[in-house]
């Protein structure tokens, strides 16, 4: 795992740890579900873990690469409870039995792009190309993640008329919805050119590992404000006392 991947499952379990003492209230459960996932997708694909995982399950099943696999099916539950996490935040309960479906329906097409494919017999994930069933399987996750951080841009500027202190916390979200925007279209785009080079950071920085830790930074920033802001009749009816 490189610096900027250990930092960022670093500021996912800090975020992680300071939602705890919510979770007696359901509706701040799916974010505090989502960073946790997050941390766990970055933690199952580091090369070590990865590799020695890889080993063992191939010798066992006789198939490869079911740990990313494994990876991108927690991946996209996290992106869905993320998703719960905005719907929940906008009033809007109606379409969580959607999210649900979306994530049985999700994780079946996984599973069988996978099945159907020569990634079992492969070295590592190929990303497909239009002929390639794989091609499906990346499709479906990076459409997942277009649509989820499209909808917390969406949220975000639907509360832009917040107090100051909640809008500080919305535009640390938009901001990491923006480059997970970015990263979903990026390799969309590789879908349909699958031997195009990835863009090179420096340092092991992506925009992946730049969302995962804006969404971080902004939980930490909230339960930091949620906790030092004065307690107000307003407060008590939101949150009790505490």
């Amino acid at each position: 795992m490189n610096v900027v991947n250990m930092l960022t499952v670093g500021l996912l379990a800090i975020a992680v740890a300071l939602r705890l003492p919510s979770w007696a209230r359901p509706q701040s459960r799916p974010l505090t579900l989502a960073l946790a996932l997050f941390a766990v997708t970055l933690v199952l694909r580091t090369s070590a873990l990865n590799g020695w995982a890889n080993a063992h399950v191939e010798h066992l099943s006789g198939w490869n690469n079911l740990p990313e696999l494994v990876s991108n099916m927690i991946r996209l539950f996290a992106l869905l409870c993320l998703a719960m996490h905005i719907l929940n935040a906008m009033g809007r309960n109606d379409f969580l039995p959607i999210v649900r479906r979306v994530a049985v329906v999700g994780a079946v097409l996984l599973v069988a792009t996978y099945g159907a494919s020569e990634a079992p017999y492969l070295d590592g994930l190929p990303e497909g190309g239009w002929s390639d069933p794989m091609a499906y399987h990346w499709l479906t996750t990076r459409v997942i993640s277009l649509l989820t951080h499209a909808l917390m841009v969406g949220a975000a500027f639907s509360g832009w008329g917040a107090a100051p202190r909640a809008r500080a916390v919305l535009m640390v979200y938009q901001f990491a919805a923006f480059a997970g925007i970015l990263h979903a279209v990026s390799h969309i785009g590789r879908v349909s050119n699958p031997g195009a080079v990835a863009m090179e950071w420096p340092g092991g920085l992506s925009l992946s590992a730049i969302c995962l830790a804006g969404y971080a930074c902004g939980s930490i920033l909230n339960s930091y404000l949620k906790r030092t802001e004065p307690i107000t009749h307003e407060r008590i009816a939101r949150h009790g006392v505490g």
